[in-house]
């Protein structure tokens, strides 16, 4: 069939692409086409929400860990077998002929044996060839750890923050014991059944409560290593000062994390990466690109440039104050930056807004309520180097100073011997004396400031400067996707360049090569699998002139927060349950309509809130007596939800009429004004309506803030998650155009916008209810 026009609809979600292509005909009417929906697992653990590729991630750390240990081991006997002084033989048949104990004493050392008893009495006296190699082995099985600053343990997917024994460490210090001769001496690693063995466990109940209670520090293993070897060697002249550095090699070698997989020696190394291009470059070269700069790669969090980015992302929250208002906004960053009284988050924040005269209720409104800072780099930067470390900083020089290379040291250096050489270099070059407590929490691992966020330095610098112009975030961010400056990623262009010399074959919609997607298994998954539909329906239809995509609010959460979301569906479907056998019980109809207005007659107190009159079950019954009203008219706010309704009798809805309810409510007099707010605020604080709510319930007609707030967030879908899916089709279409095929338009809508077209024009079938069956 022929059509004028083509339009693909695409519902994407996280287990389900569904999609409707209409065509309109030479008459000018449209017809439903086609359609279909592909299912597909979604790749993370059900009960967790870890990724399908964590646990082969574990399982194969697991393994590397169990073959670097055998490597050791193996290394540690090839040593001594080489020097002729003990042969694998000799060693095995010790092995067989011990049996492992846990006593310490009174038991016979030609039958048992306990590698802490070897290791405490080979510091003082002489051990058989046999027992210093199984010593020797043991500690190279259980080294200690590297990092003396707290730390995270990942054992059964979970983390958990713990540190180093220092009262352990303390100790050997002060006794000048061995770690041996400490756990060997010290009742406190006895088993109280057995006061002649020891308990030496550090793994205990299932939730880990006695978890890793007794970490030690690697130089205490190293000293005691020292020691036992430089002991051993007054009675054993083949160990000598080179074979016991080889030995100790051997049993401490570690590779620094950013140095990746491969052999340890350079040479090697690059040979290595030749050979496995997959590890070929280094971590900080695969970190993605900026969402809005593609060219760009994203920045991190360890700089002050994105704490402002931060701050002006949250502060736009409040966008009707800060627009055009360049004075406030410029104040707000120069105060976060610069006060010395150590002042910060929200506090400081509304210091600033009454400063400036900005009205209180502000304090009160949702917006306000839900601006978050997380200003952990400032945070950092004030603890360690005084409130006033910021007050020469200029706000032209956010990426010329020596605070963002400062950051740019802790973002990369991960090791904490590389991380510690890097700032005590970077404190030197500067003339900066830092006390040892305040260079520790510079040094102590933090998540919160390491990682990277999703776009580049250049865009959040461009975005401060639009903010100091009195243009807050969001508007600054809807301007740059309504001009469209796209440019086609690195990775297409590198295609486009091998279609044209031959070296491939140009494909449509062929297989995604973007890093950035391949990251998010559970976002590739999706936009993969709605590559496949579209690549299939392109082959069906040729062209397709408009491509319309919805993607689920769950696309772009985290595993809890869509947690969350099933947990408010489970309850209204109780909810829903529970009314409708409310309705059966009391003879009333039961139809979506009246599970309505009875979820609205219990959120309301069984009142009409307009009037505060009371609504009983016989009038809940009629079918004239009441009416669901919009809060706002939804002539003047698309919103249909049920934040936006009301029940309350038919002739106040008639009375009322377009007016916002605050404004019709006013209309009735001071009095019953003053008694609609205190309802409002009672059922605010009674938790049964939600802050929305109330705002809405509230809203004077006068307040456009919340009206466009509402149409600009439903009319585009600007989340990154729907950046991804736009830049991937727009990538696509730009290369396809310059083999001279044209170029669809895309465009994303919010959920909201279709779900209210499908209850409109579906109204008479079960696809048009409120909730879908």
């Amino acid at each position: 069939m022929n059509y004028k026009k083509l339009i693909l609809g695409l519902d994407l979600g996280i287990a389900s692409c569904g999609w409707a292509v209409t065509g309109q005909m030479e008459d000018g009417n449209w017809v439903l086409d086609d359609f279909g929906v592909r299912l597909f697992q979604t790749p993370e653990n059900s009960k967790d929400g870890t990724t399908n590729a964590a646990a082969r991630r574990l399982k194969r750390g697991a393994r590397r860990l169990i073959k670097r240990r055998k490597n050791r081991i193996k290394d540690l006997k090839n040593l001594f077998e080489k020097i002729n002084f003990i042969n694998k033989a000799s060693l095995d048949k010790y092995i067989n002929e011990h049996s492992a104990t846990n006593l310490v004493e009174d038991f016979n050392r030609h039958e048992l044996y306990n590698p802490y008893f070897l290791r405490s009495i080979g510091i003082t006296e002489k051990l058989t060839r046999e027992e210093l190699v199984w010593s020797l082995i043991h500690i190279a099985n259980r080294r200690g750890y590297k990092n003396k600053f707290a730390f995270d343990i990942e054992g059964d997917g979970k983390k958990r923050e713990t540190k180093l024994d220092e009262a352990i460490s303390n100790a050997l210090i002060s006794s000048n014991l061995t770690i041996s001769q400490e756990i060997v001496r010290n009742k406190k690693f006895r088993d109280a059944k057995n006061k002649k063995a020891l308990l030496v466990r550090n793994k205990g109940g299932k939730e880990g409560e006695n978890n890793f209670q007794f970490l030690f520090a690697r130089d205490d293993y190293k000293k005691e290593v020292d020691l036992l070897l430089a002991k051993q060697a007054k009675f054993y002249p083949e160990l000598t000062e080179e074979i016991r550095a080889k030995a100790a090699d051997i049993i401490f070698r570690q590779r620094d994390f950013e140095d990746g997989p491969g052999p340890k020696k350079q040479e090697l190394r690059e040979i290595y990466k030749k050979e496995n291009k997959q590890f070929s470059k280094n971590f900080t070269q695969l970190e993605g690109r900026c969402t809005f700069l593609r060219e760009l790669s994203v920045g991190y969090k360890s700089s002050i440039l994105f704490d402002l980015f931060h701050i002006i992302s949250e502060v736009s929250k409040i966008s009707k104050y800060i627009e055009e208002n360049d004075q406030l906004a410029q104040d707000i960053i120069s105060s976060f930056l610069y006060n010395e009284a150590g002042k910060k988050g929200k506090t400081l924040l509304k210091e600033i807004l009454k400063k400036h005269h900005i009205n209180d209720d502000i304090f009160d409104t949702n917006a306000y309520k839900n601006i978050d800072f997380k200003t952990n780099y400032l945070n950092l930067l004030k603890e360690v180097f005084g409130n006033d470390v910021l007050k020469n900083l200029s706000l032209n020089r956010l990426e010329d100073n020596i605070y963002h290379q400062l950051g740019f040291i802790i973002h990369t250096n991960i090791t904490p011997e590389r991380k510690e050489k890097a700032i005590n270099q970077w404190l030197l070059e500067n003339n900066i004396i830092l006390a040892k407590e305040k260079l520790n929490i510079l040094l102590k691992p933090n998540s919160s400031i390491s990682t990277t966020v999703k776009t580049s330095f250049k865009w959040m610098s461009i975005a401060i400067s639009n903010f100091l112009k009195g243009i807050p975030y969001g508007k600054f961010q809807a301007q740059f996707i309504k001009e469209d400056n796209f440019k086609l990623p690195e990775s297409y262009a590198k295609q486009y360049q091998k279609y044209l010399t031959g070296e491939k074959t140009f494909e449509m919609f062929a297989p995604i090569i973007d890093p950035d997607l391949w990251r998010n298994p559970i976002v590739f998954r999706a936009i993969n699998q709605a590559r496949k539909v579209i690549k299939k329906l392109f082959e069906k239809y040729t062209f397709i002139d408009q491509i319309n995509i919805e993607l689920t609010r769950e696309m772009g959460l985290s595993f809890s927060d869509r947690k969350k979301v099933k947990e408010r569906q489970d309850d209204s479907l109780k909810e829903n349950a529970k009314a409708k056998e409310f309705l059966m019980a009391n003879g009333i109809i039961v139809n979506d309509t009246n599970v309505l207005k009875y979820k609205l007659w219990i959120q309301q107190n069984k009142k009409s809130l307009y009037s505060g009159k009371e609504i009983t079950i016989a009038d809940l019954g009629a079918s004239n007596v009441l009416q669901i009203d919009h809060i706002i008219p939804y002539s003047k706010l698309a919103d249909d939800s049920f934040n936006n309704k009301v029940l309350v009798f038919s002739k106040e809805n008639q009375e009322k009429g377009n007016q916002f309810a605050d404004q019709y409510v006013k209309s009735l007099g001071t009095e019953n004004y003053n008694n609609y707010k205190k309802r409002v605020n009672y059922l605010l604080f009674q938790n049964q309506i939600n802050q929305k709510k109330a705002e809405y319930l509230l809203c004077s007609n006068q307040n456009e803030e919340i009206l466009n707030d509402f149409v600009s967030r439903n009319l585009n879908d600007t989340r990154y998650i729907t950046r991804y899916v736009t830049n991937w089709l727009k990538a696509e279409f730009e290369l396809q155009s310059r083999f001279g095929l044209a170029k669809p338009k895309i465009m994303t809508l919010n959920g909201a916008i279709t779900s209210r077209f499908r209850r409109t024009w579906l109204r008479n079938s079960p696809w048009g209810l409120e909730k879908k069956s």
